[in-house]
């Protein structure tokens, strides 16, 4: 038809190809990988940072010799206390405050996902992993958030008024690697089922 047509002069205009699915797919899965790998810095870059900036408010754990996370925290501060040694002469305040700033720009930016995803799951009566992952990580930065600006009502309990900001940007870093192998993986079986 379309000989028969161009023969009659007609100027036709260019096909439009039908999408394979497979390749839709595909290209989806990797936008998906893109958008992974920038949420996985933001919250790495952020991890890293908030680390540092808890390592002064981590005195008393670090001091802890029987502790394996504290006997790493303490190899980390004795450096950095020569690094940066204006870090340490910083107002305990000023730095949980800072820690909450860095802490919401991931809760709010890359840890969405799993928020908005829990709260689908809440409203249909549904529980997964976004699930665990919200309720886990929310925990944690609400004692946080509670402890940086009421921390009397802690030790009336008979707790230290400590902040966990890191724990929450790390989880969540962990969580998008996680999730990024996961899509690199379901690409590669993607392709092979394919080929």
């Amino acid at each position: 038809i379309e000989t028969a047509t161009t023969d009659l002069g007609w100027v036709l205009p260019e096909p439009i190809a039908e999408e394979d699915p497979v390749e839709r797919e595909q290209r989806r899965r990797e936008l998906e990988m893109k958008r992974l790998g920038v949420k996985l810095a933001i919250a790495g870059a952020v991890a890293i940072v908030s680390l540092i900036a808890s390592l002064p408010l981590m005195g008393s754990m670090t001091a802890k010799t029987g502790d394996p996370f504290g006997r790493v925290m303490g190899l980390i501060d004795g450096p950095l206390r020569s690094i940066v040694p204006a870090l340490y002469t910083l107002d305990p305040f000023v730095l949980k405050l800072f820690l909450l700033v860095v802490t919401t720009v991931v809760v709010v930016g890359p840890g969405a996902q799993f928020y908005k995803a829990a709260w689908r799951g809440a409203v249909h009566g549904t529980a997964d992993m976004n699930t665990l992952i919200a309720v886990g990580t929310g925990a944690v930065f609400m004692y946080s958030v509670i402890a940086t600006f009421l921390p009397p009502i802690f030790p009336a309990a008979g707790l230290p008024a400590d902040v966990y900001f890191e724990a929450v940007s790390w989880i969540i870093t962990f969580i998008l690697f996680g999730r990024l192998l996961e899509e690199r993986a379901k690409a590669q079986a993607s392709l092979a089922t394919r080929r």
